[in-house]
């Protein structure tokens, strides 16, 4: 996911599943779940959102559906998520102001059947046995300094304001949550960040200008 200042953003999510699970025979409700076009749908004609690209491809004997969106809002994405298939996958987001004037952000991921109550502890504990070595990856980019999150410090890029979490996912039989704050940029700062990006274009053109008059007095 990457986050603007505003609340908007664009969030790819990725799922991949191996080919011979899904061709277990006729009877199997993960592979008919399992499609580009039905995910896609999960998101199209939703307010605020566009699905601005998606594939399905394979790799290494695993079968990955990709898909991109860009959102005016995290409210906006966390409705268009409530009805779709991967919900789980996206979660529960919000984006707050602390008292210091900063952005909160925080995304819980959980499993939606242990949610419902339809699992029974005897297959929860069987799925953590399967898929214990299958892993949750998430990487938020900010558009500023990052002040605090319950990332390890090996998984935050400075340089980038960007931070990744990886939960295997027998984890999420508990619910697992991704926790940052970081500087919100005012409408001052914008006006800098312009001016300083003009000025920067000005000088390096008066420098080209400076060096072709050089090269022209030396001719």
């Amino acid at each position: 996911m990457k986050l603007n200042n505003d609340g908007s953003g664009e969030i790819t999510f990725a799922v991949g599943l191996s080919e011979g699970l899904l061709s277990l025979g006729d009877d199997n409700t993960q592979a008919d779940d399992f499609n580009e076009d039905k995910i896609k749908r999960d998101f199209e004609n939703k307010d605020g959102i566009e699905v601005v690209n998606s594939r399905t491809y394979t790799k290494d004997g695993n079968r990955w559906i990709e898909v991109t969106l860009e959102f005016e809002s995290l409210d906006k994405l966390q409705k268009a998520a409530m009805d779709s298939s991967s919900n789980g996958m996206i979660g529960k987001l919000s984006l707050t102001e602390d008292d210091n004037g900063n952005w909160v952000f925080n995304r819980t991921i959980f499993n939606d059947k242990k949610n419902s109550g339809n699992d029974s502890n005897d297959s929860s504990d069987m799925m953590a046995m399967m898929f214990s070595k299958y892993k949750w990856h998430y990487e938020l980019t900010l558009p500023s300094n990052i002040i605090l999150t319950n990332a390890k410090e090996e998984d935050i890029d400075r340089s980038t304001n960007t931070i990744n979490w990886t939960f295997s996912l027998a984890s999420l039989g508990d619910n697992q949550s991704m926790t940052v704050t970081f500087e919100k940029l005012k409408s001052t700062d914008y006006t800098y960040m312009i001016v300083g990006a003009l000025l920067l274009i000005g000088l390096s053109i008066a420098a080209v200008n400076m060096s072709k008059k050089k090269k022209t007095g030396h001719a």
